[in-house]
């Protein structure tokens, strides 16, 4: 079976500042002994072409960092990573996007960058307009004119049409109102339909993950609990969270 993404004994970490002047002492002396914070600690799965897999875990346990390198935001301290496909990604729908661009301009730009032709961004256009609500009046207008809603939805409308390989989804679907947020996840069922399109799943909404997902990746404190069917990673996740909210109440 062929492998999408691979994480082999991959950590990150941050540099621990406590104040401005000693973060730019930090830069302007790179030499200088700085506290780390561990944010992964020694990950490692596989996940395969057509496998939808959810990260499950508290907020601050590293999650997002693993999206964020899987997408080739962020960079790991330490370990291999191996992306053998397009990544469309739905965090930070709106990076990269040039306010001075029209939003049209914008399109071609962000759809070239994931590998699509004129041709095949041409050809997905209309849909990408009709989908994120931008009018004819504002399309060929610079997005500096736009509203935040509106350029998130231009983001999220791109990177979901422009034929993903490897989907990430992060909470992106917070995006517009809840009209718009149910036109996203009917959008993201149509295309999980296709077996060969891979998902990478982060939501606290258990039952929304189960919808999309039949595998989970449970994180705790920066390292990997269990990895393995949804409804077993759950019961173990919400067993721990279960024990940690009575230890809370016994201490208070």
């Amino acid at each position: 079976m062929k492998k999408d993404i691979i994480l082999e004994n991959v950590t990150k970490e941050y540099s621990k500042y406590n104040s401005d002047l000693k973060r730019l002492i930090g830069v302007l002396f790179p030499w200088t002994k700085v506290p780390k914070a561990k944010v992964l600690d020694n990950i490692s799965f596989e996940i395969n072409q057509g496998e939808r897999v959810a990260l499950i875990g508290k907020n601050g346990s590293g999650k997002s960092t693993i999206l964020k390198i899987i997408s080739g935001i962020t960079t790991p301290t330490s370990g291999n990573i191996i992306i053998n496909r397009r990544v469309n990604t739905l965090l930070e729908v709106s990076a990269g996007f040039s306010l001075e661009f029209t939003g049209r301009e914008n399109i071609y730009i962000r759809g070239s960058l994931l590998g699509l032709s004129k041709k095949q961004i041409r050809e997905i256009e209309d849909k990408i307009l009709e989908f994120a609500e931008i009018s004819t009046d504002f399309i060929d207008q610079q997005l500096k004119r736009y509203s935040s809603g509106m350029i998130a939805k231009l983001g999220f409308a791109i990177n979901l049409l422009c034929h993903p390989e490897i989907l990430i989804i992060d909470e992106a679907l917070a995006v517009g109102d809840i009209y718009f947020k149910d036109k996203c996840i009917n959008a993201i069922k149509e295309i999980s339909k296709k077996s060969t399109i891979t998902i990478l799943f982060v939501s606290h909404d258990e039952k929304m993950v189960k919808e999309f997902c039949n595998r989970g990746i449970f994180i705790k404190d920066s390292k990997i609990v269990i990895d393995g069917e949804i409804n077993r990673v759950f019961k173990e996740y919400n067993k721990k969270n279960k024990i940690k909210h009575h230890c809370d109440e016994f201490i208070s």
